[in-house]
């Protein structure tokens, strides 16, 4: 019988925002963010996944994401080496989940193959953006370098535009420019529920393309705590409206703009 094992990859539930500024609105189709390691904990790369007739292998972070159709749908994972595990998600509107899926039973060892592959779409459209030179970007290869340590560490040496505020364990980005600069209504606090939470104008936050926070009061603050350093193809920052681009452009895009790029095939 196999047995899988599923759990919070970044203990985290992220909401796309709705119903502030003219932002499109996605009906019907939510996100599925996940990761698959053995019963160790070890990320595993190359393992092939299918859900709703699409397919995709993960990363060497063993990370993979789909849009999908609100709904229940079947997944399945398979690598040569470990039985072929399958499972079920439960996909709603506008939502970004984040799961974990452990794949057992190892039977054999086989020496790893190293794949050079061509940029992806939304790796040239990053290379794009960093020939303007109009924000900060941190590339992969100076990511590989630091990707031991802390992802809080590397933000606030590689991010001028960026200062971190901590409470209660956490750490949320926020901008470094003067109150007299801001709209006093981007200030927020990180837990709106929170009364003793930081007050800051909170940087809105995208992985690959979609929107995980935007600071409209209506959703905690991104946890940088939550993320590692080795799951990410890039980094981009933007320090205000005025430099963001269009892509990125939003009513909360005064306080910054922070995209991440996970280490997909």
């Amino acid at each position: 019988m196999v047995l899988t094992q599923v759990i919070g990859i970044f203990g985290l539930s992220l909401a796309t925002a709705m119903g502030v500024g003219p932002l499109p609105a996605r009906a019907q189709v939510g996100s599925l963010l996940g990761r698959v390691t053995d019963l160790r904990g070890t990320p595993l790369g190359g393992v092939d996944v299918s859900v709703v007739g699409l397919r995709t292998t993960t990363s060497d972070s063993g990370l993979f994401r789909f849009n999908l159709p609100a709904g229940t749908h079947s997944i399945s994972f398979r690598r040569v080496g470990y039985a072929p595990v399958l499972d079920s998600i439960v996909v709603t509107d506008e939502s970004i989940i984040n799961r974990q899926f452990v794949l057992v039973s190892p039977v054999t060892s086989l020496e790893p193959v190293v794949v050079v592959r061509p940029l992806s779409p939304a790796m040239r459209r990053f290379e794009d953006r960093k020939r303007t030179q109009h924000g900060t970007f941190i590339t992969y290869e100076s990511l590989k370098q630091d990707q031991g340590k802390p992802l809080r560490s590397v933000l606030a040496r590689k991010l001028p535009g960026v200062s971190f505020v901590t409470y209660r364990g956490a750490m949320y980005a926020t901008s470094r420019r003067g109150n007299s600069e801001i709209d006093p209504r981007m200030r927020i606090r990180a837990i709106p529920n929170d009364v003793r939470s930081p007050q800051a104008c909170y940087v809105q936050v995208f992985l690959d393309g979609s929107r995980m926070y935007a600071p409209d009061g209506s959703s905690n603050a991104l946890d940088v705590n939550d993320f590692q350093t080795r799951d990410f193809e890039a980094i981009e920052f933007y320090s205000g409206s005025a430099n963001t681009p269009p892509e990125f452009s939003s009513p909360w895009a005064q306080c910054g703009t922070l995209v991440f790029w996970t280490r997909l095939p």
